[in-house]
């Protein structure tokens, strides 16, 4: 059997370059194993069981008549006292009356108050509804979002790919060319990945810029 300790590989072309490793005719350990199971009653987890049981159900009882002995009266007490405050609730809401209709004049005069103020704060921001409306028709620049995604992923990729080397070099340990061939892989997966969730997030933003833009009023 072959083990190799250490190769190196073009990078571009996957040729080796340098390559160290024996032959090795020694054993060899599996992990494995064996076993099985057989099924038992367990009489005494049973018999715990059923005084669990038991006492749960005393408990209950016991608390079920704890209840009958006050907390019941109680609340039925409350009950009928809160019945009996309904016809004073009944005055009480009748006696209201007038003072709501007093409310809803000065309702009225706050929201013309209000409408007033709406219509000098409408005119005031009419240089800031234009540039709104600019903005909107410009919108954010798609392909300046995609390359600054894919930019990301290679700065990402250019960083990890020396620490994973290193890390292995600390260990005496050198990248195997399936660990390498993944990492590109993955590279290349997230470089697509990210540029096309930045287009679609791009896109999708000036789609709402002109959707906000659509639905804007004076």
């Amino acid at each position: 059997m072959k083990i190799t300790t250490k190769i190196i590989y073009n990078m571009e072309t996957w040729d080796v370059i340098e390559e160290e490793s024996f032959e090795y005719n020694g054993e060899v350990s599996l992990c494995g194993g064996s076993g099985g199971s057989s099924q038992k009653i367990d009489y005494e987890y049973n018999r715990r069981m059923a005084d669990l049981a038991e006492r749960e159900t005393t408990m209950s009882e016991k608390y079920f008549d704890a209840w009958n002995l006050s907390p019941r009266r109680l609340e039925e007490e409350t009950a009928a006292a809160n019945i009996g405050l309904l016809p004073l609730q009944t005055r009480e809401e009748r006696a209201s009356i007038p003072l709501r209709g007093e409310t809803e004049r000065l309702g009225l005069k706050h929201q013309q108050e209000l409408m007033e103020s709406s219509g000098r704060f409408l005119r005031e921001r009419a240089p800031v509804q234009t540039e709104f409306f600019k903005q909107a028709l410009t919108g954010v620049n798609v392909g300046k979002r995609k390359e600054e995604a894919v930019a990301g992923v290679e700065h990402a990729y250019s960083q990890m790919m020396p620490q994973y080397e290193q890390s292995l070099g600390r260990r005496g340990l050198t990248a195997r060319p399936g660990d390498l061939r993944k990492m590109l892989f993955d590279k290349a997966k997230a470089k697509a990945g990210e540029s096309t969730h930045a287009g679609t997030t791009a896109e999708a933003e000036n789609f709402e810029r002109l959707n906000l833009a659509t639905g804007f009023r004076q």
